[in-house]
């Protein structure tokens, strides 16, 4: 089986010229949403900070996880802020995407003007706007990611293939999407190289990547039992990205499409399937979210097979412009208040030095070890603690407060105080002892 890209991809300097302006005002635009709040962004937004924190002062990350990221975070806080520079860094990546993205998208056969206009589109996405305000880290994925596959496009070689694995290491060492889009967007030209040996050992590698990395068990809960389109209380996509990415993917099946748009067809309709579980903690979320990539190239081969272009760009600007409303992505997102950030750094003065914070929230937990620069965990996990419990006063009605509050005043010397700014974003301070057991 031979599979071709356009191998007639030579992009001149006009070219690169208009893909620089795109990314240029894309980091504009995103640099000034992300700095509409002085506090970090999304539910992780304080991870980078405390991250970048401990790297200035100790040289390691506070959290084990993959690193090159986090340095980047690190080394421009060192010179704008730790909430600043982890903001700089995502705009950054997230603009700098649109070169891979066109030199793709050239290779898959889009003239010049069709690949600028999809690249366009796809800079300004609302998906893409989202993940750079909600998964920094992930964000910077998916710019190595796309650039990874571009070194073996529009065809393979050993070289290339060298450089390849040297980019899909570093992209494993910044976060397991680069490497998933890396590996996935490559099959096509690994299968060129003509050397199946190498694509078998590459997908045996990256299996038991994925096998030692990812928590299986939220791979169980891929599906949800419920056909949903819309979630907003999870912070989800409404429907419209499923239909799409559903018409789309039926489409390039339906014309025959060669083995590249196949694959295509085949990754948004399992990414779009409307019976994913779309809780975000979970890692199918993250997976979900990823489907804007191969949407817009599946839309981009649908709308340009329209005899008249003029009516193919229309509408592709129609679909642009329809995301907004047609979106909750701007609901979705996870904003940290001026009060709610006092709130938080009050507990620094109620915990004793020796606690470990246990929260329910992802989000306060990292806004504590900021702010006190005591360990936060979700659940309790080290043993012969002080485990000290912070939990959003909303989420604790008044029989369980009253219960606590009897439980403190026959034990002297437990904690059981309210730290509130106002009485949206109070929080409740108790020891673990004085839960029932």
């Amino acid at each position: 089986m031979d599979l071709r890209f356009n191998g007639n991809v030579r992009e001149s300097k006009k070219e690169l010229t208009i893909v620089a302006s795109i990314a240029l005002v894309s980091f504009i635009c995103r640099l000034w949403e992300l700095t509409q709040s002085s506090f970090p962004n999304g539910v992780d937004g304080y991870y980078y900070a405390v991250q970048s924190r401990s790297i200035l002062e100790s040289g390691v990350p506070y959290y084990s996880d993959s690193p090159l990221a986090l340095y980047l975070c690190a080394a421009f806080s060192w010179g704008f802020g730790s909430f600043l520079g982890p903001k700089i860094v995502v705009a950054l990546a997230m603009a700098a995407f649109v070169f891979p993205f066109f030199k793709i998208a050239r290779c898959m056969g889009f003239t010049k003007p069709q690949a600028t206009a999809i690249t366009f589109a796809t800079a300004f996405s609302v998906q893409s706007f989202y993940i750079g305000s909600e998964f920094a880290k992930m964000g910077i994925g998916i710019t190595l990611g796309l650039g990874t596959v571009t070194v073996l496009l529009p065809s393979a070689s050993k070289r290339r293939l060298s450089i390849w694995v040297l980019l899909l290491i570093l992209g494993t060492v910044t976060h397991p999407i680069a490497s998933v889009i890396a590996i996935a967007g490559s099959l096509v030209p690994l299968w060129n190289l003509a050397e199946k040996r190498v694509l078998i050992v590459v997908m045996t590698l990256g299996l038991g990547w994925l096998i030692l990395r990812t928590p299986w068990m939220e791979f169980s809960e891929y599906f949800s039992s419920s056909f949903s389109l819309a979630d907003s209380e999870k912070g989800v996509f409404l429907g419209w990205e499923t239909i799409a990415s559903l018409v789309c993917g039926t489409y390039l099946i339906w014309m025959r499409s060669n083995f590249q748009w196949l694959l295509l067809a085949i990754t948004c309709a399992f990414l779009a399937c409307p019976f994913i579980n779309l809780n975000p903690e979970l890692l199918p979320f993250r997976l979900r979210i990823l489907v804007w990539i191969p949407l817009y190239f599946a839309l981009g081969r649908v709308l340009f097979s329209i005899p008249k272009q003029w009516v193919s760009y229309l509408l592709l600007f129609v679909f642009v412009v329809m995301q907004r409303p047609l979106s909750n992505h701007q609901n979705a997102r996870v904003a940290v208040t001026p009060e709610m950030a006092a709130a938080v750094a009050q507990v620094k003065a109620v915990a004793p030095r020796n606690a470990v914070l246990i929260t329910p929230s992802r989000q306060i937990m990292f806004m504590l070890t900021w702010y006190s620069r005591l360990p936060a965990r979700m659940t309790p996990t080290e043993s012969h603690a002080r485990w000290v419990h912070v939990v959003p006063a909303k989420w604790i009605n008044s029989e369980q407060r009253t219960k606590l509050s009897l439980a403190s005043q026959r034990t002297p010397t437990s904690l059981f105080q309210m730290v509130t700014v106002n009485q949206k974003n109070a929080l409740v301070v108790f020891d673990h002892n004085l839960l029932p057991k």
